[in-house]
């Protein structure tokens, strides 16, 4: 249990009271608060502001449960009998009485808040949302199978507080199925649902299609979406660029339009942007939990960030992706504090499958020649802007060469040491930084042959470890260290500057800060390199970067196991949670989704209230598709398999007359079948290779085709639909098994090992198995949808878990044997007449 705050102000609401009471010149203010499961006050909302000794309570924004707070400047905490009077007259509601001191250091707790009970859902009234609200918003909407079902299901997680894990197929309907219960149960609870997606297509689903069903069918709730920070355009940050840059400076064109974009946007969010910036200019003008001046900053009213905070604290359902959702969980869990979200009771975690990828990533670290670059880069002198003089320049500017500076001499002198150091360091950082990491990777990797070395004990033993790599480790770390401190010891000498000081030209300072807590990070994670922890993997990468195709390399860390933290982090901290997905089971069985996201595993029991269930979708598979398994394929491993294939996609392409998705498992093997296909069809057909640009306008292009072919990889086997025609035909040239040499898999497949297990049928199976369920997905969207799916790779037949893939996928019609009668197969199935050729001549 967390120990609660002698005020029991969580920080960030006394912080909101501080400000709110200076705001108000330091009279009386009156806020309402919420109170989470400690009893602390997690957010507070200021709803009036009066005198020196009185202030107006309102009347009706608290609820039971929740409670009124209002100053006493005067520092005395004691309740007046006017004090006493409303306390009695809120507490007769269950709503708590608190007095606070302007500095919110201090409170005096007059009532308690009544500790109410969560209210239960009607499960029935939840089932009949479906078919008696849902028609009447929706006409011609007919109830689908199992949507009522799923909702019950997830009504009985929020109820219990209790973990439902649910597999809803496609065509279920599952978002509904999670909103409508959500919704019903956060109106009755007064409380709050977050909804968690791990694509921007899913969130974007939710808002614009899902969610308005909602209030169309009566059921009138508060939404909003909150993404990460740096996804918001911070006002001041665009103000002081367009400052600072000439108007014949190249980058001027894209700022003076994000100030005209910035004008008339509604969320202000780079999603929204419909136009191109220039490498590195959004982190010029992206919102910054570093560099923000919160209430005193002139644009605090309208900003895009804080407008999406409040929107946040008002809304019974808040969407949000994984990322935020477990940086939030994180932060609650290291600090006891508040985290990055409003307080919540309930979760849902759609796109569940990729949870484990999630906390992966945020758990990982990566330095690169670039970051380090940007992290010191605005503190150094730089060319091509009016002010030339970086951070570091302008505060001995400011606080040494100015003579109104408010530093004393004695201050001044150590400034300007510590200064002169700082730029130094960082210096020689930014200078050395690509010979420490670039030059490293292109030492020890090869893009084409091998892009990424672990660090492992075997390589660890070898002479190079501790002859050249750790060596060159050790100097790039002592290099982050010494910048780190002398930067600490800047922001040390003006830690006392007053507030009035402190937010003139407040961003040399920022910059300062926020550049000292980079390189922070990344000494944090060369030490984990450094250390060869046993729970950690570590090692270098290299790729080629930029327009001039230059080598970029990364030395990286992360964890091999995460399901422990995300059981602490999310289903021990979270009181419900319900997890779904259209791809959690393998073979029809939830055990490996439960092992990777630690519901269940060595020294993790399953949590009290544990049910999972499926979901079948609605759709006649058996009559809408046919998946086809031609058996006279060359296998991958066998010479000319790439042309084998080539030809097969070829023919296959012909039969469907196009409309196709190729999902390859690699950006390579998407360009070898690409250029394969384009010598043999020429220009038959429009033929669309994902090459890192736009993935939503290669599908606007696809989809008005109505019969392209696209060559695609990772970010089209899943969160993509296309329904009718336009997509008829699915072909997987080869199973999705991910590359075993990937660090991450590797220290896992051992991991595996060193316990006894199989690390192939554990982990690298299952995993590939939720990929190609994920691919075959792509095809049936809808009822009238009709098609095929192809699966080109051999081994489906050849091996013994070729029939473990075919288990888990959809009870399709199955059509083997040689391609050119799977091919006929498929023409039938989309009613498509074979093309008669005359015979060839000669």
């Amino acid at each position: 249990m967390r120990t609660a705050p002698p005020s029991r102000l969580r920080p960030a609401a006394a912080d909101a009271l501080r400000a709110a009471v200076a705001e108000a010149g330091g009279v009386e203010i009156f806020a309402v608060g919420r109170v989470d499961v400690d009893g602390c006050v997690t957010e507070v909302e200021v709803h009036a502001r009066g005198q020196a000794g009185a202030v107006n309570a309102v009347r009706g924004r608290a609820h039971p449960g929740d409670v009124v707070l209002h100053n006493h400047p005067s520092g005395v905490l004691l309740p007046s009998d006017a004090d006493l009077s409303l306390a009695g007259a809120f507490g007769d509601d269950g709503i708590g009485f608190v007095i606070f001191d302007n500095d919110a250091k201090r409170a005096t707790w007059v009532v308690e808040p009544h500790r109410r009970e969560p209210r239960a859902l009607d499960l029935a009234d939840v089932r009949a949302f479906f078919t008696e609200a849902m028609p009447r918003a929706m006409p011609g909407h007919e109830a689908r199978p199992g949507q009522a079902e799923m909702a019950a299901a997830v009504g009985s997680g929020l109820n219990a507080g209790a973990v439902r894990v649910l597999e809803a197929e496609t065509g279920t309907g599952k978002s509904l199925a999670y909103l409508v219960p959500s919704a019903h149960w956060a109106l009755a609870n007064n409380s709050r649902v977050v909804v968690s997606t791990y694509t921007l297509t899913l969130q974007g689903q939710l808002a614009s299609s899902d969610i308005p069903v909602l209030g169309r069918a009566g059921l009138v709730v508060r939404t909003a979406i909150l993404r990460g920070r740096t996804n918001y355009l911070c006002k001041r940050r665009l103000a002081e660029a367009l400052e600072d840059t000439p108007a014949d400076a190249p980058q001027r064109a894209s700022l003076d339009a994000l100030a005209a974009w910035a004008a008339h946007s509604s969320e202000g969010t780079r999603q929204e942007l419909s136009f191109p910036l220039e490498d590195g200019l959004w982190e010029q003008v992206e919102s910054d939990h570093d560099q923000t001046l919160r209430a005193k900053c002139p644009h605090y009213n309208e900003c895009f960030y804080y407008g999406a905070r409040r929107r946040a604290a008002d809304a019974h359902l808040l969407v949000v992706n994984h990322a935020l959702l477990l940086a939030d969980l994180a932060v609650r869990q290291e600090t006891g504090k508040d985290g990055i979200l409003p307080r919540y009771e309930r979760a849902v975690i759609d796109e569940a499958h990729h949870l484990e990828d999630a906390a992966t990533s945020l758990f990982s670290g990566r330095v690169t020649a670039r970051s380090l670059r940007y992290a010191v880069g605005k503190l150094l002198d730089r060319k091509q802007r009016l002010r030339a003089r970086g951070a570091l320049g302008q505060l001995y500017q400011r606080f040494v060469d100015d003579p109104r500076s408010s530093l004393p001499g004695d201050r001044r002198d150590a400034l300007a040491a510590a200064l002169d150091a700082a730029g130094d360091a960082c210096k020689d950082l930014s200078v050395h930084a690509a010979a420490r990491v670039d030059g490293l990777a292109v030492e020890l990797l090869d893009p084409a042959r091998r892009p990424a070395l672990r660090f492992d004990r075997a390589f660890r033993a070898e002479p190079q470890w501790p002859e050249r790599v750790e060596p060159a480790l050790r100097l790039l770390d002592a290099q982050l260290v010494a910048a780190t401190d002398a930067l600490a010891r800047v922001v040390l000498i003006l830690a006392d500057l007053s507030d009035e000081d402190r937010a003139r030209q407040p961003q040399p300072l920022f910059d300062v800060e926020r550049a000292s807590r980079r390189l922070t990070t990344a000494h944090r994670v060369l030490q984990r390199v450094l250390s060869d922890a046993r729970d950690d993997v570590a090692w270098a990468e290299i790729a080629r970067a930029g327009r001039q195709g230059a080598m970029a390399g990364a030395i990286c860390a992360a964890p091999i196991e995460v399901a422990p933290k995300i059981r602490a982090a999310l289903f021990d901290a979270v009181p419900g949670v319900t997890l779904t997905s259209a791809t959690l089971r393998v073979n029809r069985s939830f055990a490996h989704h439960f092992a990777r996201v630690g519901l269940e595993g060595p020294g993790l029991p399953p949590p009290e209230g544990l049910e999972a269930a499926f979901f079948a979708s609605p759709f006649d598979y058996p009559r809408q598709a046919v998946l086809g398994l031609p058996r006279d394929l060359p296998p991958p491993e066998a010479a000319g398999w790439d042309t084998a294939i080539g030809d097969a996609v070829v023919a296959a392409v012909e039969a469907a007359r196009g409309g196709a998705f190729v999902l390859c498992t690699s950006h390579d093997l998407a360009q070898i079948l690409h250029r394969h296909a384009a010598r043999a069809l020429g220009d038959r057909f429009p033929l669309l290779l994902q090459d890192g640009g736009s993935k939503d306008l290669l599908l606007e292009r696809f989809r008005a085709a109505g019969n392209a072919v696209l060559f695609g990889t990772d970010s089209f086997w899943e969160g993509v639909s296309v329904a009718g025609a336009a997509l008829r035909l699915v072909i997987i040239p080869r199973l999705p098994f991910r590359v075993p040499t990937e660090p991450v898999q590797a220290a896992r497949y051992e991991a595996i090992q060193e316990r006894g297990g199989d690390p192939f049928r554990e982990y690298a199976l299952p995993q590939a198995i939720l990929r190609l369920r994920q691919g075959f997905g792509r095809l049936i969207r809808t009822g009238r949808d009709r098609g095929a799916v192809l699966v080109l790779d051999r081994r489906v037949h050849d091996r013994w878990y070729g029939r473990v893939f075919l288990n888990s996928l959809p009870p399709a019609a199955q059509a083997t044997g040689p391609l050119p009668a799977v091919l006929e197969r498929v023409r039938s199935t989309l009613g498509i007449a074979p093309v008669d050729r005359p015979p060839p001549t000669g």
